[in-house]
């Protein structure tokens, strides 16, 4: 396997060290098992990248900018739906009575030190996710002359996740040239640096730090952050809550 990460659910994908800007043709070998051996059984795809066309100096420039639109929230259920839901799961827990699950802080709807923790309206698919924005600098030079022709380019990409404080920068150069050392000999140079600069948040299945998965999961009634028997709220964030689900928001603070 490639691409493995410390990330839970996150792999890499080194075609995302190449701008698409910068290829030329590619090509795809349906067995390349003869060339590469084993590891080509399934398939080989073979990139070219762009090299100068004409000895004449040409400069390529292109800026480009996106908004990235979150997606639409899944239905779940609002605090109210959410507290009938326990109430029913609780049914079946042997030794819990009507009396005794009405006697829990999270279901207790008269005034009590825990009433302004356990009502609320939180929707934390909102709290996970947002919009935003992305950048894109793509800059190519190509030119040369009988002895050696070349291509130079140099790129930079911002990109903006839409789960928050989570974001992609790449820095890239490339140079390609192809070189006439006399009639009967020539050289092709090739040479790339790449730069990507990610910050992540568990995805797939990580039910303690996923985002994604608790911004699902969260019980609605409580608040990202704490709250006191007055009703005060505390610019500290919550804890994990006494249904041990992780507070989505204290975990991107820490990112």
């Amino acid at each position: 396997s490639y691409g493995s990460s410390l990330f839970s659910g996150h792999v890499g994908n080194p075609l995302a060290n190449i701008d698409i800007k910068d290829v030329d043709s590619y090509t795809l070998i349906k067995d390349g098992a003869s060339m590469y051996g084993t590891r080509g059984a399934n398939g080989v795809l073979l990139i070219t990248t762009n090299h100068a066309k004409s000895q004449a100096t040409t400069i390529d420039f292109a800026a480009y900018g996106a908004y990235n639109s979150k997606v639409s929230n899944l239905p779940v259920m609002n605090a109210n739906d959410f507290r009938v839901y326990l109430s029913d799961l609780l049914k079946t827990v042997p030794g819990e009575t009507d009396a005794t699950i009405q006697m829990k802080p999270y279901m207790n709807d008269n005034p009590n030190p825990d009433y302004y923790r356990y009502h609320n309206e939180t929707n934390w698919q909102n709290e996970v996710m947002d919009n935003s924005y992305s950048q894109n600098y793509y800059l190519k030079v190509t030119g040369g002359d009988d002895i050696a022709t070349y291509g130079l380019s140099v790129g930079y990409l911002k990109e903006d996740g839409i789960i928050s404080k989570t974001n992609l920068q790449r820095y890239q150069t490339r140079f390609n040239a192809d070189l006439n050392l006399s009639k009967k000999l020539t050289s092709n140079v090739s040479l790339s640096f790449v730069n990507n600069q990610q910050n992540l948040e568990n995805q797939g299945l990580a039910p303690k730090t996923s985002l994604l998965y608790l911004g699902l999961v969260k019980s609605p009634f409580m608040a990202p952050h704490d709250i006191n028997a007055a009703g005060e709220q505390s610019p500290n964030f919550a804890g994990y809550d006494s249904l041990n689900i992780s507070n989505p928001s204290a975990i991107m603070d820490k990112m």
